[in-house]
């Protein structure tokens, strides 16, 4: 670790735009961005965000360290911790509409790069591509710790298997306009336009799902993302003894196969197709492409999977936290 947080921050923001989009930023660049949005401080024992409170930034963490808590009937119970490299609050950021989960102190003095939507417009795309897709590969990690607690928990008899809510509504035989007008409305993402989502979608292929037919077979290579316009999925997993486990379902619009793209893994679950699907799959090659791309299309996929991973992590916390009351 520097003992100059700033030289700490560059270190950091050089090493995301290296690791996740193989490429390098100036110190010129990166000093005008931390000019323009200074290093912000936690104190020890000081509340960066509260539970319940709405919020419209997050952290990403320097150095130090944060402690987050959440209210139980038996007083406060600690959930996690966040040191250097860990981003945390991005719920204000990438699913607005949701209050905060936990109440962030700090565990010790913390030094933090403050993101808000100032920071997220500032035009600087490379450092903002570098921390979401660092956010991206974050995310994945989570959510997957929290499928397996709640996979252990189901199994251990905690509660029985149960559908998830579906992500959004759609109208039958929608076309791709309307698809990426309402996914949008239902994920809200900072500066976000119909118009860059349809562009992505052009690029992928049409596919039609039969009832019952396999959309992705849990053990394969994670080599398409999918966009389900219409229909329903249902998502399986291998119990103890080799039968198929229905742990959720999703209705179109709606997105699915991205935590294996993103961190590069085998399919954890089959997806079936319940009734008729109409899917758009985009191919990994083109994902990485625009993944890496800081403009307006690699913007809006990424701030798009943002939104995705952050209401599904906020969701399996919250079943979670229901199998533990």
């Amino acid at each position: 670790m520097l003992k100059d947080p700033v030289d700490s921050a560059r270190l950091y923001l050089h090493g995301l735009a290296s690791l996740h989009l193989g490429r390098q930023i100036s110190t010129d660049v990166i000093d005008r961005s931390l000019n323009r949005f200074p290093l912000c401080q936690i104190a020890t024992g000081e509340a960066a965000f509260r539970e319940g409170e709405t919020g419209n930034s997050a952290l990403l963490v320097i150095r130090g360290q944060l402690e987050a808590t959440v209210r139980t009937p038996q007083g406060e119970r600690t959930v996690g911790q966040a040191g250097p490299w860990d981003i945390v609050g991005e719920t204000a950021l990438y699913a607005p509409d949701r209050l905060r989960s936990a109440t962030v102190r700090g565990r010790s003095d913390t030094t933090c790069i403050k993101l808000d939507a100032a920071f997220l417009s500032s035009g600087e795309e490379t450092i903002i591509a570098s921390i979401e897709a660092h956010l991206l590969h974050t995310l994945s990690h989570r959510i997957r710790v929290t499928n397996l607690n709640l996979q252990h928990r189901r199994t251990s008899g905690g509660a029985p298997p149960s559908r998830l809510p579906p992500m959004s509504h759609g109208t039958r035989a929608m076309d791709i306009q309307a698809y990426a007008g309402i996914l949008l409305s239902s994920h809200p993402c900072l500066d976000a336009k119909d118009s860059d989502l349809e562009a992505i979608l052009h690029i992928g292929q049409n596919r039609t799902l039969k009832a019952g037919e396999i959309l992705c077979a849990q053990g394969e290579d994670s080599n398409w993302l999918f966009f389900l316009l219409d229909g329903t999925i249902d998502i399986k997993v291998q119990g103890i003894e080799g039968e198929p486990l229905l742990v959720g379902s999703e209705t179109g619009p709606a997105i699915l196969g991205h935590i294996g793209l993103i961190d590069r893994t085998q399919r954890g679950a089959t997806c079936y197709a319940q009734n008729k699907c109409q899917v758009i799959q985009l191919h990994a090659e083109r994902f990485w492409s625009l993944m890496r791309n800081t403009e307006r299309t690699g913007v809006v996929l990424r701030r798009l999977l943002l939104s995705s991973l952050t209401r599904q992590l906020v969701d399996g916390n919250e079943r979670i936290a229901g199998l533990t009351r």
